[in-house]
């Protein structure tokens, strides 16, 4: 049976909790009115073509994908008198927030050189979004040691996030929103900022080279699962939602009633976000994540076989039982994700939070990247028309290809998620146990005055082989089972 220790309780503060909580609102709403609104918006109000968007998609989401895990490693070697996370998301507060409001004015230029403006801004957008993201997600780690504490302000976050959607929720009057998000972005940045400290005892390892660090974060089994998990739920969440308005549109002619289902999506995922968190406590993460998949699939498998004159009821009726799953993939996998940290400073001496949480960040974007640039040319050859407003037919190609798109593509990235979901082994005990051998190893370190500038390492019966893996008798996740 494995050594068990108390663990140290470590509360965080409610208001600590909730400004980091409020940060979340600028960058999702904006990330998400992006993905929800920014092609449609070019197709149907900016005139673009589906090719000239496609190019914009993806090179703005390969670029999304590339600078997190370039700002990770930069503010890895960040070490100023303010932190090293806090000064990446003062810096990227405003420009973001500029940029953003720019993506909702239509440039009286010819169309190539709209589509220029277009993409230049996209990456600038991403950019910034990245240089507050990856230090903000990473600022998880500083909320508590306690991994519930850490949880419960996810929670909090994730609640934050799917209520930024309802900033974006009007299809008309894109500009006023956009200043609307882009002002409040400022505000609780600012919140953010203010109210959520930086843990000064957490130690900065030495910098490493891009290649050496992307390969240890591969070699890790159980952040890679992790990240495979995520990536495959999140491509799909992204097919559906860049897809959905025009599904709407050219699918059933219920384009004018997407805020009311909106509204149904974003009511339900909030309202079940303490659900899954109570789910996850009760069952473990891995569990409750396969769950939220699973109640997902019917409705997308669903969505193949609806004919144009479905009732709005039963549109309502299939995303309310969809959005109670994606609550899940909305909050388990960022819960997840400090549990994996804990077990790398466990296996290898040194806490990389910044860069754990840019690349978890760079897969997911550039797998979402693709797959959403692939269904935007995928309209392209279905001979998708642009056209200044909505109403006009567009060939049944168009309808057939977006039945496709938000039911069998989805469908069936869901069940790859579901795939690795069966491979991931840190559980509800060892999550506990690893806690506890990180506690003693403190309370250890401590008791031997060791210098807090010399990173963590394992003593002789906890060292790690040199292909990175554990004995079982050393390994939590192997000695776990056994208890």
């Amino acid at each position: 049976m494995a050594r068990t220790s108390e663990v140290v309780h470590d509360p965080a503060p409610l208001g600590r909790k909730w400004a980091f909580a409020l940060g979340a609102f600028g960058s999702m709403a904006t990330h998400t009115a992006v993905g929800f609104f920014l092609s449609p918006f070019l197709l149907e109000i900016a005139a673009v073509s589906p090719y000239i968007v496609s190019i914009c998609t993806f090179l703005g989401r390969v670029w999304d994908a590339i600078t997190d895990p370039v700002v990770g490693l930069l503010v890895s070697r960040t070490n100023t008198r303010w932190g090293s996370l806090k000064p990446w998301i003062t810096m990227a507060i405003v420009p973001s927030a500029i940029v953003y409001f720019c993506f909702w004015i239509v440039p009286p230029f010819s169309e190539g050189q709209r589509g220029v403006y277009y993409i230049i801004l996209y990456l600038l957008y991403q950019t910034f979004f990245s240089c507050y993201q990856v230090p903000y997600t990473a600022l998880t780690m500083h909320i508590s040691r306690d991994p519930k504490q850490r949880d419960q302000a996810t929670a909090f976050r994730m609640v934050i996030e799917t209520l930024a959607l309802m900033s974006g929720s009007a299809k008309r009057g894109y500009l006023i929103s956009g200043g609307f998000v882009a002002v409040v972005s400022i505000v609780l940045g600012a919140v953010l900022v203010l109210g959520v400290p930086e843990d000064k005892s957490i130690k900065i390892p030495p910098p490493q080279s891009f290649w050496k660090t992307f390969k240890s974060l591969l070699k890790h089994k159980t952040y890679r699962t992790l990240t495979l998990m995520f990536l495959w739920a999140w491509m799909a969440n992204n097919v559906n939602q860049t897809n959905f308005i025009l599904w709407l549109n050219h699918g059933f002619g219920l384009a004018g009633d997407f805020q009311y289902f909106l509204i149904t999506l974003l009511c339900t995922t909030t309202a079940t976000l303490p659900l899954w968190f109570k789910v996850m406590n009760k069952i473990g993460k891995p569990l409750s994540f396969a769950l939220g998949l699973v109640i997902q699939v019917p409705w997308t498998m669903a969505n193949f076989f609806l004919p144009s004159d479905t009732q709005p009821w039963v549109i309502h009726l299939g995303i309310f039982t969809a959005s109670i799953g994606l609550g899940a993939v909305y909050l388990i996998p960022w819960a997840m994700l400090p549990d994996v940290i804990d077990e790398a400073e466990w296996r290898y001496g040194t806490r990389k939070d910044s860069v754990y949480y840019s690349f978890f960040v760079f897969f997911q974007k550039f797998g979402s990247g693709i797959a959403i640039s692939l269904s935007t040319l995928a309209l392209n050859f279905a001979d998708y028309k642009t056209k200044p407003c909505c109403g006009v037919p567009q060939p049944p190609t168009v309808r057939e290809t977006l039945k496709y798109l938000v039911s069998v593509v989805p469908t069936i990235l869901l069940f790859l998620s579901l795939l690795f979901t069966r491979y991931y082994e840190l559980g509800p005990k060892q999550t506990l146990l690893i806690k506890q051998k990180l506690e003693e190893r403190r309370k250890r370190l401590q008791s031997e005055a060791v210098d807090e500038t010399v990173p963590l390492r394992h003593n002789a019966d906890e060292s790690p082989k040199s292909n990175g893996s554990l004995t079982m008798d050393e390994d939590p996740i192997q000695s776990s089972s056994s208890v």
